[in-house]
């Protein structure tokens, strides 16, 4: 993989993407560009799945300093991984009803966080997220 070359042809055709394995420095560099396409780190979801271990988190992980104490965060990224966790882990009746709940929530574009264009808080998102379950 020309790594320069995928970015580029991310960024003008994201759709001629399914799916991409890469070592880490490179899909470290991918990933970030996909954030940013997307929405950025907040709805990120990462996994990393090998042959005897899974692990899900946050796809794009940084300290959020800035965020501390401030409910300010977005709990996308954090959800939407735990929604594939739920798959991995053969669960797929729950993980539907969260991905619906977060689907629902970000179609209505009423409950948003700041960095996906909103006001409101991560309690608020996460809130209207529960009661759309």
């Amino acid at each position: 993989m020309i790594v320069d070359n995928c970015s580029m042809q991310l960024v003008k055709n994201p759709s001629q993407f399914d799916v991409m394995v890469a070592p880490n420095l490179y899909g470290s560099i991918i990933s970030h560009i996909a954030a940013g396409i997307t929405g950025g780190v907040g709805m990120t979801p990462g996994a990393c799945i090998g042959q005897n271990y899974a692990l899900f988190s946050q796809g794009m992980p940084h300290t959020g300093l800035q965020l501390a104490g401030k409910d300010a965060a977005n709990p996308g990224s954090i959800l939407i991984s735990s929604v594939m966790m739920l798959r991995y882990l053969g669960l797929p009746r729950f993980a539907d009803q969260i991905s619906s709940a977060i689907n629902e929530v970000l179609e209505e574009r009423k409950v948003r966080t700041r960095d996906i264009g909103g006001t409101s808080t991560a309690s608020e998102f996460t809130r209207a997220i529960i009661h759309h379950l």
